[in-house]
C-alpha cells in the first residue's frame, strides 16, 4: 500500500530491541495453522531488531505513495488480506481513489502475510491479473 504508517509505541519498542508480541501476532490471521505460525516465529531470529526498526520506520516516513501511484497508468492489482490489522482501515478505498486503474482483491481467511496464509488464492489471483491484461 502507499500508506504504511507504524504506530510510534511500536517504533519505540522496535527501537529499544524489543519486538512487541502484539506486533507479531497482529500480522497473522487468528485461524493460521500453529504449525506456520511457530515456523514464523523461528524464522524472526534471522532479522535483528534493529533492522526490523529501520524497515517499520522506513514505512511510517514514507510520504510520496500516493503521488506516485496517482501517477501509474499500468493496470494494477492490490491484494489485501480480509483480516489484515496492519493496514489502514481505508487502505483499499484510499487506493482506489488514488488511481483509477487498480483492481482490489480481498483474500478470505488471511492477514498480512496472504502469501503464506493463503498462497493458491494469492496465486489465482496473479494469475487471473496476468491474463487479463495485454503486453504489448
Amino acid at each position: 500500500h502507499y500508506e504504511l504508517p507504524v504506530q510510534p509505541k511500536i517504533l519505540e519498542k522496535l527501537h529499544d530491541g524489543i519486538f512487541p508480541d502484539g506486533l507479531f501476532y497482529s500480522s497473522y490471521s487468528k485461524d493460521l495453522s500453529s504449525e506456520l505460525l511457530e515456523e514464523e516465529k523461528a524464522e524472526m531470529k534471522f532479522v535483528s531488531t534493529e533492522q526490523t526498526y529501520l524497515d517499520f520506520n522506513a514505512c511510517n516516513e514514507y510520504s510520496l505513495g500516493k503521488e506516485r501511484a496517482s501517477t501509474l497508468t499500468i493496470p494494477i492489482v492490490a491484494v489485501y488480506g480480509e483480516n489484515d490489522r496492519m493496514l489502514l482501515k481505508d487502505a483499499q478505498q484510499k487506493l482506489r481513489e488514488a488511481n483509477k486503474h487498480t483492481k482490489v482483491k480481498v483474500v478470505s481467511n488471511a492477514a498480512h502475510y496472504i502469501m503464506l496464509e493463503q498462497p493458491k488464492a494469492l496465486a489465482d489471483i496473479l494469475v487471473e491479473f496476468k491474463n487479463s491484461i495485454q503486453i504489448s
